[in-house]
């Protein structure tokens, strides 16, 4: 890109610049394997439009305000630091349907602090949260000092989640780790009223704990969930890792262990369930279930064994599950060499099929063991044989192994953030000395290779949650923040919503402008059709869709100039306009469904959309149907829903005799058609039903015991006129009048 072409983009932000001059990059110069995946999309901030495909156009996200949501944390604890949630689980804790959220909260590992109690917050249903956890926990809270790894799975075959939390407790003693004291881990099981129970006492082993994660999943085939508690062991009077299986219930005893014999803290030892080789193998750092062999049952990954077989070598061991529960030592060269010249360690690891192979995939965050400086994630990929291939520089972009991030504990979500089925990557990174944090995301272009979109992202604070709050299939995020006024760290919401993939027209635009073979003076009409297609967008965000129907025939006007000037543009004009075709059809027919198609606003709005497909200049087209969409609006506008109590008096005429009758109705309006009952002072009642058509009920019938009458309403506000004709056993009649809302 050149500098007078960067310069002519100074009026939008800087992230939308330097996503409009990458995009150019990868068209014009075909600088990088994706650049054909990215040929159709761009990345408009500040709307942020996330587009990796044709695929995923339709995934275009913009993120609203961040919005308080009134939920504290608490004060700060630990020498000041904050209260974070560095761990949670989404699951549906009050069975309505809707994502929850379980947190765990802490403050600082190295420092003497009391506990957090759990919290658990429960979705609302107007998009957004409440806190629940007295309404969902039965009794006291679990509090923790420092939960490390949170699992909303159903351990006791119920259907519904329950939360197991382990936890490592302080590291005050640090880095004396022989005198870290642990903490109890918590069992919550759920209810038939869906709430959740502690189950410690009945369920779970009740000892001190320095679980540095867990895992679970089916490890014996019974069908029940199973778990292994990765402890480092610490203090001589904590357990070290073990294995749990589960009775069906949710009551978990312990199989197996990594005991050290020269401590004490055997329980029951390696017990036929896993291999010599791992015996008293010091610091299994992180543990992760996954399927390495493709036979169907979960495997065990090692992120690091020191001191592994009693070689005073540590290395990533993988166990292989022969089904019941007992594993043996997986092939030496099972797992790849981690970063960081063979010297890295797993410190958080998630498992997913992110190339679509049917296999099991590794998503390692990995550090330097012994130092915990730097940071970088490995994706092996399974060859579906138990061992794995390290295909991170392929599949990821370039990363740095140089950044000091102790400071925090390691930060990614999976996550499809773009709702198109594939698995993304979030990370949240973090500059030298932990300062200037920012949050990258992976995505994934179908195949299990990721493009980096940097900065794109709203800005998150450490441990970040995504969730989908409205269930729209957009990922929505839960932070903290300070509040001065209350003096309390409290959450907040930060929404994504999606926009339509015309936005993606701008990078087309600005790639042509871009080109080699654009002639200079079609560049300043290309600009300006690239800056009202941004407005458009950001009033689509607005939902003012006139405004954006201008702002888009103003950029079909300077396309037709860039065309005159010696531009080519391909369909670009054909998309601006089908996308105001398409979006005017919807308004047509819905005013159609609700209104009528006899009405008269809604006959213009077909016929001014009839004109503009016939239209052969794009700017006049779009003209033509933004009378047609205002057409359609209008006769929506007329719409009058007469649900409700009516009543009123009705002048008769029968028999050459007048009279007053007392009428009363109750009506029910779905869309055009009107249906109720009524009853009158002269003893009539019945059925009634009808046709509207904006304000005006069109066909109006009654039936009762003997005879029936039709005819017409006019609604306007709380009145309906009304004017029947019909006939009864004495005769032919007529009545009309006005009916008020009750």
């Amino acid at each position: 890109m050149t500098t007078t072409e960067e310069n002519s983009l100074s009026e939008y932000s800087e992230p939308f610049r330097l996503a409009v001059k990458l995009r150019g990059e990868l068209v014009s110069r075909s600088l990088l394997r994706f650049s054909k995946v990215f040929y159709n999309c761009t990345y408009l901030l500040p709307l942020l439009l996330l587009c990796a495909g044709a695929d995923i156009a339709q995934a275009a996200l913009h993120y609203l305000p961040t919005v308080p949501l009134g939920i504290s944390l608490g004060p700060a604890r630990g020498g000041g630091q904050a209260p974070t949630y560095y761990h949670s689980a989404v699951a549906d804790f009050n069975c309505d349907g809707r994502e929850d959220v379980a947190l765990a909260l802490a403050a600082e590992l190295r420092v003497d602090h009391p506990p957090y109690p759990i919290m658990i917050l429960l979705n609302n249903g107007q998009g957004s949260f409440v806190d629940g956890t007295n309404e969902i926990i039965v009794g006291a809270v679990p509090e923790m000092f420092w939960p490390k790894k949170l699992i909303a799975m159903d351990f006791n075959g119920d259907g519904r989640p329950d939360l197991f939390i382990a936890g490592t407790g302080l590291e005050a003693s640090f880095p004396d780790f022989t005198q870290l004291p642990g903490e109890q881990n918590f069992l919550l099981l759920s209810t038939p009223d869906c709430t959740l129970v502690n189950a410690i006492a009945q369920n779970l082993p009740e000892f001190t704990d320095f679980s540095h994660g867990a895992d679970a999943a089916d490890v014996d085939g019974d069908g029940d969930i199973d778990l292994w508690v990765n402890n480092l062991g610490g203090n001589p009077s904590n357990a070290h890792a073990y294995l749990m299986l589960n009775d069906g219930t949710g009551k978990f005893m312990i199989v197996a262990d990594l005991g050290f014999e020269f401590l004490g803290n055997v329980i029951v030892g390696l017990n036929g369930r896993l291999p010599a080789e791992v015996l008293n193998s010091w610091h299994p750092l992180w543990a992760q279930f996954v399927d390495a062999d493709g036979d169907g049952d979960p495997d065990l990954y090692f992120g690091y064994l020191e001191d592994f077989n009693r070689t005073g070598v540590g290395r990533t061991v993988l166990l292989i599950n022969d089904g019941t529960g007992r594993f043996t030592l997986g092939a030496e060269n099972a797992i790849p060499l981690p970063p960081f010249s063979g010297k890295g360690q797993a410190e958080w690891s998630e498992m997913a099929d992110i190339n679509r192979d049917g296999f099991d995939d590794l998503i390692l965050h990995m550090t330097e063991w012994g130092t915990y400086l730097g940071y970088k994630i490995q994706l092996l990929i399974s060859n579906g044989d138990g061992t794995f291939r390290d295909e991170t520089d392929l599949r990821l972009p370039s990363q740095s192994e140089a950044l000091d991030f102790f400071c925090t504990e390691p930060l990614f979500w999976l996550r499809d953030m773009t709702g198109d089925g594939n698995v993304d990557i979030l990370v949240k990174k973090f500059g030298i000395g932990c300062q200037n944090p920012f949050t990258v995301f992976y995505v994934n272009d179908g195949n299990g290779f990721f493009t980096n979109l940097p900065h794109l992202l709203p800005e998150l604070n450490p441990g970040a949650i995504p969730v989908d709050v409205d269930g729209d299939g957009a990922v929505d995020f839960l932070d903290q923040f300070f509040n001065g006024v209350t003096g309390q760290f409290e959450l907040r919401l930060t929404k994504a919503v999606r926009q339509p993939p015309i936005c993606s027209v701008a990078g087309d635009i600005q790639a042509v402008a871009q080109d080699a073979n654009t002639p200079a003076k079609a560049i300043a009409s290309l600009q300006a059709a690239v800056s009202s297609v941004v407005k458009a967008c950001e009033f689509l965000v607005a939902s003012n869709v006139l405004s954006a129907f201008n702002e888009i025939k103003n950029a079909a006007l300077s396309l037709e100039k860039a065309v005159k000037a010696g531009a080519g543009i391909g369909s670009i004009t054909e998309q601006l306009r089908d996308f105001v075709v398409q979006t005017t059809e919807a308004k047509i027919e819905e005013a159609g469904t609700k209104v009528c198609t006899s009405d008269k606003n809604v006959q213009t709005a077909q016929n001014s959309l009839n004109q503009a497909q016939q239209a052969t200049v794009a700017s006049k087209a779009i003209s033509l149907l933004i009378k047609a969409f205002q057409s359609a609006e209008k006769a929506i506008a007329t719409l009058l829903n007469v649900t409700g109590e009516w009543a009123g008096t009705l002048r008769v005429k029968q028999n050459g005799k007048s009279a007053n009758v007392q009428f009363a109705a109750t009506l029910a309006q779905s869309n055009t058609v009107l249906t109720g009952s009524f009853q009158d002072s002269s003893s009539r009642a019945g059925d009634i039903g009808g046709l509207i058509c904006g304000r005006v009920a069109e066909a109006l019938n009654l039936d009762f015991a003997d005879g029936s009458a039709a005819g017409t309403g006019k609604a306007d506000g709380n009145k309906i006129t009304v004017k029947l004709t019909g006939t009864d056993s004495n005769g032919p009649f007529t009545a009309s009048g006005n009916l008020t809302k009750q």
